[in-house]
């Protein structure tokens, strides 16, 4: 099985419910801060006339890239809400904020990705989203329940074949 259908094959099982509780949702509430690790983080410049978006990593700047690019591209913000959730039957809180918040003019699918007029993207490289999958159908679920929104998890295959070869 290729990297494009493992995406596709993740993506489908992402959908899949977890039981949550809502404990809160903040507007804005995170931020990207300098990094001490060597982390690759910056601003993108985007489009003139919009303001830079903070980015926190390479795929992270090269979804910007293509985002722009997209038929109907209106706006991207970074870290645009943490959700605050437990899992049913937990006692641990936990949070959650998806990578960036799309608005694209109408609905539009690329490469069997969906994107929404307004999408809330997660983007992260294909074997991490693998090994976190867990964690993401609970993220997802919070997100669901929070924001009444299906996020959209971008990976390093779904640039790939929107034209990024060098991913």
């Amino acid at each position: 099985m290729n990297k494009q259908e493992q995406a596709h094959r993740l993506r489908a099982r992402l959908v899949e419910s977890v039981d949550v509780e809502l404990l809160g949702v903040q507007p804005e509430a995170r931020r990207i801060r300098p990094s001490r690790y060597g982390r690759l983080h910056g601003q993108h410049p985007v489009v003139q006339g919009h303001p830079a978006v903070l980015f926190e990593s390479g795929l992270e700047s090269q979804f910007l890239d293509r985002a722009v690019e997209l038929v109907g591209f209106e706006s991207v913000r970074a870290q645009p809400v943490t959700i605050h959730y437990k899992i049913a039957g937990s006692a641990r809180a936990n949070r959650y904020t998806p990578d960036f918040l799309l608005q694209i003019a109408a609905p539009l699918c690329l490469c069997g990705v969906l994107l929404q007029r307004r999408s809330f993207i997660e983007v992260k490289p294909l074997e991490v989203a693998l090994e976190a999958e867990a964690q993401l159908r609970q993220k997802f679920s919070a997100v669901r329940l929070a924001i009444h929104a299906a996020p959209v998890l971008i990976t390093d295959a779904d640039l790939t074949m929107w034209g990024l070869n060098d991913v």
